[in-house]
């Protein structure tokens, strides 16, 4: 598949073209290489945890579909219920242009992994836990396709009170209409209709990225059966937006009923452009005969989808762009921009031309990219126009759910002072119900009332809060309603790891780290140990209903501990229990000192752990900062902190991503608090003044004590 040009524009009248590419290809460049498909197992992604690694299934796309690495450095960023599925996030922290975009709807995965520069890799939707992908490249792209190209009149605005202020510029709906050869390159309807999906989640995830406080949703789609589109996109638009032609006029009809503020067409690739839009010449809802944009199917992944929706908002190109928008769109700012990051790297942002990797910003001065603001204020802020024109936007059409304030703004189980809520079949059934939801303000009765109506929230079958299931809610009603208020996801979609940690985090149970240690008395129920504070509750449900008591603790000691159980702590610190959890180290240290094992784990059984056992903050196991072939490095806080993030680190070696991963995250001598470079005695007294508090605390515990003496006196000497 060879992309087409990103706009350009026509004329000065409102249209606009898609145009262009970055440098030209080598001669010698490979065309796009095709695999024919990549298994993954969908259940995977439930099970990402929060700052989670993108699923293990798809580095088979490593190496062989984008720069070797770059999907092994992505982490999630964010999760969001979509179109009856979900829209997943993915970037690498170390490198932003190393990312992945991603949609999951019933076992079909579409979206894009952009490996940086001009490499980005495409997935389509074939099956359940099947994905067809290409290699695209950027110096592909076709040169801008204006030549030939007749000078339309612009369309006139309609009138007749069709457009009201009657939504609140937070959302604009959205009709996706398409072409039979639109399917026929998708491979199916399921599969185009996947990727339209992708398309509306890919540009909320922009806006928000790019300080815009608006989405858009979408409200309808239509196949336009028997439509023979031209081979030129100009044509194609012109027909769209005409009312009289008597060609595809019942799209008009159409966008009333569903209450659609803009009209999308989407087209197989041709045409001699990626897209083409109408720029909205005037800050004014009657503008509405200019929402209709062109988009060839091939282009999704160059965000030419949103680009075309930028010009129906008003939005230009970048200086120096031409195509009849030199001097901005609807405002004087309204330009995109082009920018070198702090990395040296040329990038430009949605609605700009090459050169520069395109990035997922519209510009802005608050927006930022590769350390760098992606606009400029007064000039140079597509940002602020979106913003500016998303009330006459919204009001094209009035949203024809007759809620104007469903579909956007706060979660439903989470109180708001707007109306309404961003599940739109949610709010509509509360608002049905008690229409001050939607009319004044969101409050506590209409969170009751959502969590009643809208979820199972309470239910015993719907499982338990602490683990994933596929099915939403959890049986604790209290707990459920606290997670679902800050991720609605949990209730409208299913309770994936994500809710089951949100649920230990928020929600007070076994295994909260704030209840208190099992091995300890305190005064309040539960401990922090998910599996030992269950066992202890089986028999005696005290424990879990009134008080942690000694008798608890006691249990606890007789039933959980014991070398390399999991429930007897770190090795590594200090703890009023005996044994740890790591089989080898507590052996090991309690056959040279045997009161770690009938007493306590005290501070010289962790020092005696941090001295003789492989791992993390083992001398033995190597510098953080250089590479060496074994797993661990010397440095526990530092060591601990990388594989956290990149378990491969400690799994199996030291590489050279571990290494600039200790590099971004980790001081390069932590023990050295005078910056001497000399891990001395200087060093020691500081630690020693500051016993107790927190800052020459270099264990990551928050407590100056024995555990960081040990780690200073292991590291005694030169800095490396």
């Amino acid at each position: 598949m060879v992309d087409l040009a990103f706009l350009a524009m026509a004329t000065t009248a409102g249209l606009l073209l898609a145009p262009a590419s970055n440098s030209p290809a080598p001669a010698n460049f490979a065309p796009p290489r095709l695999m024919e498909s990549v298994q993954f197992d969908p259940n995977a992604f439930s099970e990402i945890d929060p700052s989670g690694m993108i699923p293990s299934d798809l580095m088979a796309l490593d190496g062989k579909f984008g720069a070797n690495g770059a999907l092994r450095g992505m982490m999630l960023v964010s999760r969001n219920a979509h179109e009856n599925g979900a829209f997943y996030s993915f970037s690498d922290p170390l490198n932003p242009s190393a990312r992945a975009s991603l949609f999951l709807r019933e076992g079909r995965l579409t979206g894009v992994i952009y490996s940086g520069g001009d490499m980005r890799t495409v997935l389509t939707s074939e099956d359940v836990g099947l994905s067809r992908v290409s290699l695209e490249d950027a110096r592909l792209d076709l040169p801008c396709g204006t030549t030939g190209h007749d000078m339309p009149g612009q369309p006139q605005p309609l009138d007749g009170g069709v457009a009201g202020s009657c939504d609140n510029g937070s959302k604009v709906d959205v009709l996706v209409v398409y072409t039979d050869a639109a399917v026929g390159q998708a491979g199916s309807e399921a599969s185009l209709l996947d990727s339209i999906s992708w398309a509306i989640g890919d540009s909320n995830a922009i806006y928000t990225s790019s300080s815009v406080g608006l989405s858009v949703r979408l409200v309808g789609t239509s196949r336009l059966t028997g439509y023979v589109q031209s081979g030129d996109m100009l044509v194609d638009l012109n027909r769209l937006s005409s009312t009289s032609d008597g060609i595809i006029d019942g799209v008009h009809a159409l966008r009333d009923s569903v209450g659609a503020d803009l009209v999308a067409m989407v087209r197989s690739d041709g045409g001699g452009a990626c897209g083409i839009a109408w720029i909205l010449p005037s800050n004014s809802s009657g503008q509405s005969a200019l929402g209709f944009s062109v988009c060839a199917l091939g282009c999704f992944s160059n965000l030419s989808f949103t680009h075309e929706l930028g010009h129906n908002m008003g939005c230009c190109h970048a200086p120096g762009d031409g195509g009849g928008c030199t001097t901005g769109g609807v405002f004087s700012y309204s330009l995109g921009n082009r920018f070198t990051g702090s990395d040296g790297i040329a990038y430009r942002t949605v609605m700009a031309y090459a050169p520069g990797t395109r990035i997922p910003r519209f510009s802005s001065p608050i927006a930022t990219w590769a350390g760098v603001a992606t606009g400029i204020a007064g000039t140079r802020d597509n940002a602020r126009t979106i913003n500016e024109t998303a009330l006459a936007v919204s009001n094209f059409r009035c949203s024809a759910d007759g809620i104007g304030s469903c579909g956007s703004g706060g979660g439903c189980y989470s109180i708001h002072a707007a109306p309404g809520c961003n599940d739109s079949a949610c709010c509509a059934a509360v608002c049905d119900f008690d229409n001050y939801c939607c009319l004044t303000t969101w409050d506590s009765v209409c969170v009751s009332e959502a969590l009643e109506l809208c979820s199972n929230c309470g239910e015993l079958a719907a499982g338990s809060c602490f683990f994933t299931h596929i099915n939403p809610s959890c049986d604790n009603a209290s707990c459920c309603a606290t997670v679902c208020a800050a991720d609605p996801f949990c209730c409208n979609n299913q309770w994936d790891n994500l809710c089951a940690n949100a649920a230990v985090t928020l929600c007070p149970n076994c295994g909260d780290a704030e209840t208190g240690s099992c091995y300890i008395v305190h005064d309040t129920p539960f401990c922090d140990n998910a599996v030992c504070c269950e066992s202890v509750c089986a028999a005696d449900p005290f424990c879990c209903n009134t008080e942690w008591d000694s008798f608890c603790s006691n249990a606890a000691i007789t039933n959980c501990a014991g070398c390399g159980n999991p429930n007897a702590l770190s090795c590594y610190e200090p703890h009023a229990t005996p044994y740890c959890a790591d089989a080898a180290c507590c052996n090991l240290v309690c056959a040279a000192d045997p009161f770690c094992c009938n007493n306590q784990w005290d501070f010289s059984c962790s020092g005696a752990a941090v001295t003789n056992c492989a791992g993390c903050g083992n001398p033995s196991s190597g510098n953080c900062l250089q590479v060496h072939p074994t797993p661990y490095c010397a440095d526990a806080a530092c060591c601990t902190q990388v594989c956290d993030i990149d378990p491969y680190c400690c799994n199996s070696q030291w590489d050279s991503f571990c290494v600039n991963e200790s590099n971004a995250f980790c001081p390069a001598c932590p023990t050295d608090f005078n910056n001497d470079g000399n891990t001395n005695a200087a060093d020691l007294s500081i630690l020693l003044g500051g016993w107790g508090g927190s800052g020459a605390d270099l264990n990551g515990d928050s407590f100056v004590n024995a555990a960081d003496l040990a780690i200073l006196l292991s590291a005694w000497g030169f800095c490396p």
